[in-house]
């Protein structure tokens, strides 16, 4: 399917992506010539369904992504970097590792596919910020905390609805209840194994 592709192309073409920023340039193209069911504009879409893809790639892409799909909105949901960096890189060792069988996968380059999207992520979201009910910043220990809130706090904040009714509440609760964020294990990793610290991570942000 379409959404699929699109899944597939984030998950590939990420380390290309953010090692060369001449890619992100060419997806415009790539965006402009999804079939029209893709599309979120209310010609093609009826009002009753809204697409969601979930991909931290989109974070790098926004001014692309808004220049296609003016009617979009974007969650981007915020933790430490200290805790965010090292699971980007242990989550791209493992991609390459175990299901792209790569037959050496440095460490040390994954470090650096995870600290290189942050600072134009940072920018891009400073742009659509200036754009009104277009994207929410979320923190992570709130929507961890209560799910539903945060569900709710992003309505809010983009325009959506004011409240969410009872019916969709119990529907989030019953989800989280049936899915608990260790059901397929737990994502283990530490900053040192990829010769990160907090004091690296935070010298990359001070950096030009």
């Amino acid at each position: 399917s379409i959404c699929q592709s699109l899944l597939c192309l984030d998950l590939v073409s990420f380390p290309v992506l953010i090692s060369s920023y001449l890619f992100v340039s060419s997806l415009d193209a790539l965006f402009v010539c999804l079939p029209p069911a893709l599309s979120t504009s209310s010609n093609s879409l009826s009002d009753n369904i809204q697409l969601v893809l979930k991909s931290p790639c989109h974070g790098v892409l926004l001014p692309g992504l808004l220049r296609v799909f003016p009617d979009a909105k974007f969650v981007m949901i915020k933790r430490p970097p200290e805790i965010s960096v090292p699971s980007t890189a242990s989550l791209l060792y493992n991609v390459c590792k175990d299901i792209f069988r790569a037959r050496k996968v440095e460490r040390g380059a994954c470090r650096e596919m995870a600290l290189a999207p942050i600072k134009l992520t940072k920018n891009n979201i400073k742009e659509v910020e200036t754009i009104p009910n277009k994207l929410v910043e979320l923190d992570y220990n709130k929507l961890v905390a209560d799910p539903a809130g945060a569900v709710e706090y992003v309505h809010q904040e983009l325009g959506i609805r004011d409240n969410l009714d009872p019916e969709f509440r119990a529907a989030i609760e019953k989800y989280v209840e049936d899915h608990p964020s260790d059901k397929f294990g737990k994502h283990r990793y530490n900053m040192e194994e990829f010769g990160l610290s907090k004091e690296k991570i935070e010298e990359f942000l001070r950096s030009e």
